[in-house]
């Protein structure tokens, strides 16, 4: 009897169809690989070997990595200036549709012959070409759209003068075809993407900012600089003519009609003007100085209009990422070096960070505002326990060392942060890099700094990585543009009225 029952106990073998019936009672992390598969099979659902998938995503970053860091200026599969030549007498000589679809690839610096309707062509009155530049455009709140520099969103650039032969050019679109003939005559094999390439590779050997290049060649998608940029329609003009000057001379053809200044702006529609950055700056200062400090409430919204101030200025001269707790503790400071150690792109698989130098009205203002936190704990000791101990814990490097005043003293969160500049300074919560990005091109630095400062990669990857050209003495010139941009502004050291 007692055996009868402990075979009626135990528990009955389930066989993968029951499971079947209802995938929600079980508990995948249970099973082992095998019974998952079998599971899966049953289901008709595709199977991903867990393995194999942590596999190709490593690959697939990998090879991404790669093309980023080792996209070098003397790259073998860039094409010469003879060969460049021989491409330009050739698509002359054949007058066809696909001699005329290269040409464009050329001259435009885009891939005209897989795509295109990328750009619109005139070759009767004006020989030139028209194109949308390919920049992310964030949505503007209505009623603050005068916070921030217009922008156009259509670029006009010449073309030589041979384009107006094309006209009455034959229909033939092998473009392969083409391909073999020049490949016979360069004794090399080609591809419509180096020729599109050619471009990028010039400007990179002379000196034009990354951005600028990504504008004109419609390939903003790779860079994510491009989208905080914003330059001038003449500007990109000018690039532009002097890399269809080059083509021209080496090639002994004429050029188009040069254009003359061009006015409007292209790229980020979120830069916000100098003069509207100014006056947020003096209406914190303003404030400030307005207020009395007879009751705690009064003394807890000095103290967030003095840490709104203090990070907004070390945003400006750091180029911070939206991110909560900014600038963390003070174990990420060195007043003695004028360095910080950022790290505003952590990811469950990418660790982004960088060290910069502070310019020296940054290490001021956090110098005065360690001085301010001192007096606060000292006021606090005797009224509030609590906040005292906070403070202690910012001044020990045991918390965060921005916090806001709500009932207490709490680090500062993105979100409060964004909600406390709506009724100050409406902007996005990344404007300082917009900002900043675009101003630092204005004061002549050049773009390869400037990435290395906003975390950005450049040529050769990562700004100090093992590929890359960069140096820290950049680092310092930045500092110094940073140093010169803050004080025309007319942003001040502020000390808290309670030192």
């Amino acid at each position: 009897m007692n055996k009868k029952s402990s075979k009626n106990n135990r528990p009955k073998t389930v066989k993968y169809k029951d499971y079947v019936s209802d995938l929600s009672k079980i508990d995948f992390s249970k099973l082992d690989i095998k019974k998952r598969i079998e599971i899966l099979k049953l289901q008709n659902k595709k199977i991903v070997d867990p393995v194999e998938q942590k596999y190709q995503t490593a690959k697939a970053t990998f090879k991404n990595a790669k093309k980023k860091e080792k996209q070098l200026h003397g790259d073998s599969t860039n094409l010469t200036n003879q060969q460049v030549q021989i491409i330009i007498k050739t698509v002359i000589q054949h007058n066809t549709e696909a001699s005329y679809l290269l040409a464009l690839t050329l001259f435009s610096g885009q891939n005209i012959v897989d795509n295109p309707g990328r750009i619109k062509v005139g070759l009767t009155r004006n020989i030139e070409y028209s194109f949308l530049p390919n920049v992310k455009q964030n949505k503007i709140s209505e009623g603050i759209e005068k916070l921030y520099h217009p922008v156009e969103n259509i670029i006009t650039l010449p073309l030589p003068k041979f384009f107006a032969n094309f006209q009455k050019r034959n229909k033939d679109n092998d473009v392969k075809e083409l391909l073999d003939v020049l490949n016979k005559k360069l004794c090399r094999i080609i591809t419509v993407n180096q020729v599109s390439n050619y471009m990028s590779y010039w400007m990179n050997n002379h000196g034009y900012d990354s951005t600028e290049i990504n504008l004109l060649s419609r390939t903003a998608d790779k860079l994510s600089g491009t989208n905080y940029y914003l330059t001038s329609i003449n500007n990109l003009s000018q690039a532009y003519q002097n890399y269809q000057s080059h083509l021209c001379l080496i090639s002994d053809i004429e050029m188009g009609n040069q254009t003359q200044m061009l006015f409007g702006n292209i790229g980020s529609n979120v830069v916000a003007k100098s003069q509207h950055v100014s006056s947020f700056f003096d209406g914190l200062v303003s404030k400030l100085k307005k207020q009395n400090l007879n009751n705690k409430d009064e003394i807890s919204k000095h103290h967030n209009l003095l840490t709104m101030h203090t990070v907004q200025m070390l945003k400006l001269c750091t180029g911070l990422r939206p991110v909560d707790h900014p600038f963390m503790n003070l174990d990420y400071f060195d007043l003695l070096s004028n360095r910080i150690f950022i790290n505003d792109k952590s990811s469950k698989f990418v660790e982004n960070h960088r060290v910069l130098i502070l310019p020296q009205i940054a290490v001021k203002q956090v110098q005065a505002y360690l001085l301010y936190l001192k007096s606060l704990r000292k006021l606090f000791s005797f009224v509030d326990s609590d906040i005292a101990f906070t403070v202690d814990k910012i001044l020990t490097n045991q918390s965060p060392i921005f916090h806001f005043f709500t009932s207490k003293l709490r680090p500062i969160q993105n979100r409060k942060l964004t909600r406390k500049m709506k009724s100050l300074f409406p902007v996005k919560s990344n404007w300082n890099r917009h900002f900043m990005r675009t101003k630092l091109r204005e004061y002549g630095l050049d773009g390869q700094s400037v990435d290395l400062w906003m975390g950005h990669e450049g040529v050769g990857g990562s700004g100090l990585g093992k590929h890359a050209a960069s140096s820290f003495q950049q680092l310092m010139n930045v500092a110094n543009v940073v140093e010169n941009i803050v004080g025309d502004l007319g942003i001040q050291v502020i000390k808290g009225r309670l030192n």
